[in-house]
């Protein structure tokens, strides 16, 4: 009782310190739900705990991360180039069970009948669903035969999934969706499917509402040369480790395999210098039940190996 008086009579005070300390409380509470999201929540996929990332180690002294504008020394690179990422499918078959290239994300100007938006889109080859295991909330995903140079054979117009809010906002919820014509860019694409409600993409934080097939990246940005240049590290790699590998396996199988994913990424023409550092570069998994880490990737990148040391993505 005591007590009570005493904070009935500093009434000013006791307001402030109650107000307070709600405010701290509800402050923690959002900044918890926050990092929940952002970097703990498992995706809504299948068995999300069997997903990895593939990072690239031991870099070059004098490879940077940009930090607020800031060259910061790198520790490991999530990019590789296409060629690099063919070999370490080839020579890492038993490792995965499936496995895909995410290429880039952002906005980009569509337009369906006329009407310009611009969207959230990511470029996504065609093994992505399948990886994930994730089924359409409505008609189909494009897969491998869809995500080929030139587009599949016989189709006139490239595939495209678009999220449920995508499809609500544009077709709003129309079944007619399935076989209409949007322009990304200018180039024509036909949406195939709709993405699971609760699919937002793998980078939590950074939803997606437009995929479009990796090959298609080459009609999008036509000036973009990147699929034959082992100098270009654009694609970040997400994979399902097979049944029988566990965490600790996969990072030995990584780094028995990656002198020879190095070796078959050197760049024609290589100098000394440059094939060194690619030779020392390392090869390891990281846990990607929560997707990737939302720092910011661009499709465009710098030369992999420029003026002897790799160039890193702009963070």
């Amino acid at each position: 009782r005591h007590a009570a008086r005493r904070l009935w009579h500093a009434r000013a005070f006791s307001l402030v310190a109650i107000v307070t300390l709600a405010l701290g409380a509800g402050a923690t509470t959002a900044i918890f739900s926050l990092l929940n999201t952002l970097l703990w929540r498992p995706l809504p996929v299948r068995e999300p705990r069997e997903l990895v990332r593939v990072v690239l180690t031991h870099l070059p002294p004098g490879e940077r991360h940009w930090v607020d504008g800031r060259p910061v020394p790198a520790l490991e690179r999530d990019a590789m180039s296409h060629i690099m990422y063919e070999a370490l499918r080839r020579r890492g078959e038993r490792l995965f069970s499936n496995s895909f290239v995410l290429a880039g994300r952002g906005e980009i100007h569509v337009e369906h009948r006329g009407t310009p938006r611009q969207v959230r889109f990511a470029v996504a080859s065609g093994s992505v669903w399948e990886t994930l295991g994730l089924e359409p909330r409505a008609g189909r995903f494009y897969g491998p035969a869809d995500d080929v140079p030139g587009g599949r054979p016989g189709s006139a117009n490239w595939p495209a999934v678009i999220s449920e809010g995508l499809w609500e906002r544009l077709f709003q919820r129309s079944p007619g969706a399935l076989g209409e014509v949007i322009t990304v860019d200018s180039v024509p694409f036909v949406v195939i499917g709709v993405a699971p409600a609760r699919f937002e993409g793998v980078s939590p934080g950074s939803p997606v509402d437009l995929w479009l097939p990796l090959m298609s990246s080459e009609a999008v940005f036509p000036l973009f040369k990147w699929r034959l240049d082992p100098s270009v590290a654009n694609l970040r790699v997400f994979a399902r480790l097979a049944p029988a590998v566990d965490y600790a396996h996969a990072e030995g199988q990584l780094a028995a395999v990656a002198p020879a994913v190095m070796e078959d990424a050197l760049e024609p023409g290589a100098n000394a210098d440059q094939k060194r550092h690619l030779r020392a570069m390392h090869l390891e998994p990281r846990p990607a039940a929560s997707g990737f880490p939302h720092f910011g990737h661009v499709l465009f990148t710098r030369p992999l190996l420029q003026q002897h040391t790799p160039c890193s993505l702009g963070s």
